[in-house]
């Protein structure tokens, strides 16, 4: 077990390429980005909260790239002859007994005493005896719902001129609406509303850029039900209208 932290001073690539298991544990801090890849083809945008852990099964390659500040975690190395083989990769599933028993532990590292050493021999058996209770269902929810938000991610950009709902995204993705919400907050820190607008906006500036479109045209191509509404929002987001925007890159 390896409790870490780090201060980010810029995009940071993390990398995991063990012959033993290893979860990572988030303890504390904030990240803007981490992009995740996993040998198995699983990959995620989540961002962690505390007691999210990653799960990097042995012989599986991990890397990914944080961008954020300062960043505390937990590292557990797992020896397969311990533990056994039936891992799955995971990114960001909640562990509240992991983390919490972490946390005992953390708070128990300055003492020597023997009840403290008592104490901390207990919860490491107690870590012991959860992730043996893994099975290689465990951590199937957080892969499914990493590809589940990617799918639904990849059809909201195919879709969008389309009007798109909660309840049109939940019947896609065959999740509850606050299910939903939850883990595409998770994996891009934003609302599927918020994350529609940014993309219609940033679709409308390529085409007032490359095309001689009217405002009319391309607020109704990417998705707004009025040019009066499209201006507004690109206002707000942008710091100037459509029109201005496309006479400052022709000058």
């Amino acid at each position: 077990m390896k409790f870490t932290g780090e201060q980010l001073c810029g995009p940071t690539d993390w990398a995991f390429s063990e012959s033993h298991h290893v979860i990572v544990v988030h303890r504390a801090g904030v990240l803007k980005r981490l992009s995740s890849q996993f040998s198995t083809g699983l990959s995620a945008n989540t961002l962690p909260s505390k007691g999210d852990c990653w799960v990097i099964p042995a012989g599986t390659d991990y890397a990914a790239e944080a961008v954020g500040d300062n960043v505390e975690y937990c590292e557990l190395h797992l020896p397969v002859g311990i533990i056994g083989r039936d891992f799955v990769a995971a990114a960001g599933t909640q562990d509240r007994f992991l983390y919490h028993a972490i946390e005992q532990l953390a708070v128990l590292r300055p003492y020597g005493d023997d009840i403290s050493e008592l104490l901390r021999d207990n919860i490491v058996q107690g870590i012991r005896l959860h992730l043996k209770g893994y099975k290689a269902s465990a951590f199937d929810s957080g892969e499914r719902y990493a590809s589940v938000i990617a799918a639904l991610e990849s059809y909201l950009r195919d879709t969008l001129s389309k009007r798109h709902s909660l309840d049109e995204m939940a019947t896609f993705t065959s999740l509850a609406p606050s299910t939903l919400l939850r883990h595409f907050r998770r994996n891009f820190g934003m609302t599927p509303y918020r994350w529609l607008l940014e993309r219609r906006i940033e679709k409308s500036k390529e085409l007032l850029r490359a095309t001689k479109a009217t405002i009319t045209d391309i607020a109704l191509d990417v998705g707004f039900s009025t040019p009066s509404h499209f201006s507004d929002q690109f206002r707000k987001l942008v710091g100037c209208s459509p029109r201005e925007y496309r006479a400052a890159i022709k000058r």
